[in-house]
């Protein structure tokens, strides 16, 4: 994927899943080897994006909506993942506590091999009495051939 924060070159992005950790390569370079620039963004693709953040916050929603190839849930922020929750409250400015009393909501859709085609996660906060929502939105595509299925 390409990301672009603003005011700063366009990088190149992959994350590479690989026996259930993610590596990360910028630019062709393996994260380690990158340079700082962009930090703050590749840190907020990796967990409002990641695979494996995606299923880990789908899996804490004690209900999941479903219509077609699209899925939807909200769940107490305190709920969800940690790296999302740490990714919030630094944001904020926050200590990950302080983020009891808001919500995540999502909605994911499918492609019809089962692979995500689009993801919107919103993290909703009262602001003196209205409800505030920063909103992440990620579109998935150039998948490799095939349906994705469980190892084993």
């Amino acid at each position: 994927m390409t990301v672009a924060p603003a005011g700063e070159p366009a990088m190149d992005v992959a994350m590479v899943l690989s026996g259930g950790s993610v590596e990360l390569f910028v630019d062709g370079k393996p994260q380690g080897e990158r340079e700082p620039r962009g930090q703050d963004y590749l840190d907020m693709v990796v967990t409002m994006s990641g695979i494996g953040v995606i299923l880990d916050l789908v899996g804490r929603t004690e209900r999941v909506d479903a219509a077609g190839p699209r899925y939807s849930g909200s769940l107490p922020a305190e709920k969800a993942p940690g790296a999302i929750q740490e990714q919030l409250a630094g944001m904020a400015g926050w200590k990950t506590s302080e983020l009891k009393g808001t919500r995540i909501t999502w909605q994911l859709e499918l492609d019809p091999q089962n692979r995500p085609r689009l993801f919107v996660l919103s993290w909703v906060t009262e602001v003196r009495g209205t409800e505030l929502a920063s909103t992440y939105s990620t579109t998935f595509g150039g998948w490799r051939q095939g349906e994705i299925a469980a190892p084993g």
